[in-house]
């Protein structure tokens, strides 16, 4: 299976990335996956114009030329794809933002079969609007493009509640990963 993980955010050491990168060490210790890390927040990658020139006569693509197009490589390879992101004002970061909204250049018929893996964390605890917000966006999302989603949650709330002293989040996120 060929599995792409996405971390988000600014941040160098956040949340959000320790746990990706554990369900990572899983995959990796597993074995049996290719595994393509990106780190969409260290990438130039403009908002889509909605120009729609991607959506043109077959072949065409987008006409912005930055990192996003490795990134839409990466996805369209993809069967399994983790997108970590913080909660920022009750959605997603930014950096993952512009990724979604400029997947559009990707067909609708080269979505089916895929599973979408969310990684969120956030300064509340998991029944906040927030985590519910971004999931019910996926979900519509995913659902008109016949893809699979999943969900990992995680408080990080404050100094007792983050995730690298959480040992039981960081034991789940490697299982998660050993269980693909």
């Amino acid at each position: 299976m060929n599995i792409l993980a996405i971390t988000s955010s600014p941040r160098p050491y956040s949340n959000s990335r320790t746990l990706l990168r554990e369900i990572e060490r899983g995959i990796k210790d597993k074995g049996e996956h290719n595994l393509v890390s990106l780190d969409v927040a260290k990438m130039n990658i403009a908002p889509c114009r909605a120009c729609e020139a991607c959506r043109g006569k077959a072949g065409s693509e987008c006409v912005i030329k930055d990192d996003m197009i490795k990134v839409a490589e990466e996805f369209r390879k993809a069967d399994y794809i983790f997108m970590a992101t913080p909660i920022y004002w009750w959605d997603v970061c930014a950096q993952l933002k512009l990724v979604i909204d400029r997947l559009y250049c990707i067909d609708n018929s080269e979505w089916p079969g895929k599973t979408f893996h969310l990684v969120i964390t956030g300064q509340t605890e998991t029944s906040n609007v927030g985590y519910y917000v971004i999931k019910n966006a996926f979900a519509g999302m995913c659902e008109w493009l016949k893809v699979d989603l999943k969900a990992f949650c995680v408080s990080a709330y404050d100094e007792t509640h983050i995730v690298t002293e959480n040992k039981q989040a960081l034991a789940d996120a490697y299982e998660l990963g050993l269980s693909l």
